[in-house]
């Protein structure tokens, strides 16, 4: 047996650390190349595709991240739409004009929207509920209509309870619309 140790010690184990050593270095190396391709991938994707992008500085909906299309029609109801906001905030909760806002449609143009206290329902669907108060000492009033949403407006909520969105400031007019988000990813 001495004569088997003194060769593996001597051959074999020198060669299968050897190999051990460049298939590492090997297989980090194509990890890294994987990751700059996959990187430089994404950047132009960001940058030179049709598509445009925004990173959402506001918890208003569940993505932090959007990327969306030129559509200023055909949108559907839970679908997210990027709005330019016009005119003064009724409430004056920040809202500044020129703003843009990810909002997801609640309520589309010949669409029943009904004001049940502080719960609102488009078609006898639930779409969110408003707040009454923002802070211990600031109260809001919510947007209080019954009825069929008029031609050229639509009612846009946020996915967060707490989303400043037309539950507070009513209507948003189709022609504010100019995009419609196709893909999103959740910040935490």
């Amino acid at each position: 047996m001495p004569l088997v140790d003194a060769v593996w010690n001597f051959f074999i184990r020198p060669l299968k650390e050897a190999r051990r050593v460049y298939l590492y270095s090997f297989v980090y190396r194509q990890r890294r190349i994987c990751g700059v391709l996959i990187g430089v991938s994404l950047l132009s994707f960001m940058f030179f595709s049709p598509l445009h992008w925004a990173a959402v500085m506001h918890h208003s909906i569940k993505y932090g991240l959007v990327w969306w299309v030129d559509d200023p029609q055909g949108w559907k109801n839970a679908e997210y739409v990027m709005a330019r906001w016009r005119g003064e905030d009724p409430q004056k909760q920040g809202i500044e004009d020129g703003m843009v806002l990810a909002k997801r449609v609640g309520c589309r143009p010949g669409q029943r929207l009904e004001n049940r206290g502080d719960h609102y329902y488009c078609d006898g669907i639930f779409i969110g509920a408003a707040l009454r108060a923002v802070s211990r000492n600031a109260t809001i009033v919510p947007f209080t209509y019954s009825g069929t949403v008029p031609a050229g407006k639509l009612f846009l909520v946020g996915d967060s309870s707490d989303s400043y969105d037309s539950r507070y400031f009513g209507f948003v007019g189709t022609d504010q619309v100019f995009g419609r988000v196709i893909f999103g990813i959740r910040m935490l």
